[in-house]
């Protein structure tokens, strides 16, 4: 068998593992939703009020039409920082925004810019240690991105798109098949703090995960560069 189809043989397998065995160990135990309200502890009221985290956390939405005007290069520049952005000095070095498995940091992050105050249209790579942009290429490919996304509007409608991808091999070498789950836990995380940093910058985003990977990939003009999501981001 050929590396790129074992490869998707293992991946296929990992996620059946990955859904049946919750509901294995659910019927083991006889856990059943009936009767659970009679143990049921309650709990207070969220207090969204107390942290600008928790009012962002509870006002964000899926948005997929945007205003029509541009965001701006520092919003661009939060936004990207909160995905795998440097904090502080860690343990095994420099800590990112988002918690990677045994460091191995996987995700590379994109830019597709439509229409950014500050920055040409194109499709950058985003370095975190040096906190800067690589010009990937100086066209508008936010169609392109838009197709091979099965044509969801949201793509060309926002002023620019992240993309989170992975090199799987990073944290494959240290945790074997397991290191599949630890990227796929890794890119929630980044996704998440763009969702929130936009929501907290007053900006809109929604999580697209249905594409074509291969179209994608040859966007990102990267072969070790496997993309995950894409995140529009537009005023609104």
């Amino acid at each position: 068998m050929k590396k790129p189809l074992r490869k998707v043989a293992v991946l296929i397998l990992v996620t059946m593992v990955f859904i049946l065995t919750p509901l294995v160990m659910i019927r083991a135990l006889g856990v059943g939703t009936e009767g659970s309200s009679s143990s049921a502890i309650s709990l207070p009221e969220p207090r969204r009020e107390m942290s600008d985290l928790a009012q962002a956390i509870f006002s964000r939405r899926s948005v997929r039409s945007f205003a029509d005007r541009p965001i701006s290069h520092a919003d661009v520049s939060d936004i990207l920082w909160s995905t795998i952005g440097i904090t502080v000095d860690g343990i095994t070095g420099p800590t990112r925004a988002a918690p990677s498995a045994g460091a191995t940091n996987p995700l590379m992050i994109y830019l597709f810019v439509r229409d950014v105050d500050g920055l040409n249209p194109g499709v950058y790579r985003y370095h975190n240690v040096e906190h800067s942009l690589e010009l990937i290429s100086s066209e508008d490919r936010s169609i392109e991105l838009r197709r091979a996304a099965l044509n969801q509007f949201a793509i060309t409608r926002a002023q620019a798109n992240i993309v989170i991808a992975a090199d799987y091999e990073k944290t494959m070498d240290r945790y074997a098949v397991r290191g599949i789950t630890y990227v796929h836990i890794e890119a929630g995380h980044a996704a998440q703090n763009a969702a929130l940093m936009a929501e907290s910058l007053g900006l809109g985003s929604v999580m697209i995960g249905a594409f074509s990977d291969g179209m994608v990939q040859n966007l990102l003009e990267s072969r070790v560069a496997s993309p995950l999501l894409i995140i529009p981001i537009g005023s609104r």
